[in-house]
């Protein structure tokens, strides 16, 4: 593989980073729509809109 060795690692850490910080995004999101459409939500009550907590 030809190219930059420096440029590769900080592609790599960049792309690592960013799917930490999705899997953190979509786990706000699920809570939000289980929150919004599951069957019930934590409180019982059943379609109460989530709050944003970002």
């Amino acid at each position: 593989m030809e190219g930059d060795e420096e440029a590769l690692k900080i592609l790599l850490n960049y792309n690592e980073a960013d799917t930490k910080n999705l899997y953190q995004l979509a786990e706000v999101l699920y809570m939000m729509l289980s929150r919004e459409y599951g069957p019930e939500n934590i409180d019982g009550e059943v379609g109460r809109r989530a709050e944003c907590v970002l």
